[in-house]
């Protein structure tokens, strides 16, 4: 098994749903704090948090989330 070394903090971690929404809000926002305290940069994808049907947003605005969080060159 190969591990990849963990992220420096400093780093930025990008936060997207590309299939189904997390299951409470409260929980994505704690991991977020979490994160920020010790030392991380954090983005959270626009819709990250939304919910259509059985999903986190519709099928363009998770697809559009995971492009845009790839193609940041800001988040380096």
């Amino acid at each position: 098994m190969i591990v990849a070394p963990a992220a420096p903090p400093g780093s930025t971690i990008g936060v997207v749903t590309p299939a189904t929404p997390a299951p409470r809000r409260s929980e994505v926002l704690r991991g977020i704090e979490w994160w920020e305290e010790n030392g991380y940069r954090v983005k959270l994808a626009p819709n990250a948090l939304e919910r259509w049907r059985d999903f986190a947003g519709t099928p363009e605005q998770r697809a559009r989330d995971l492009q845009e969080l790839f193609a940041d060159r800001r988040s380096t």
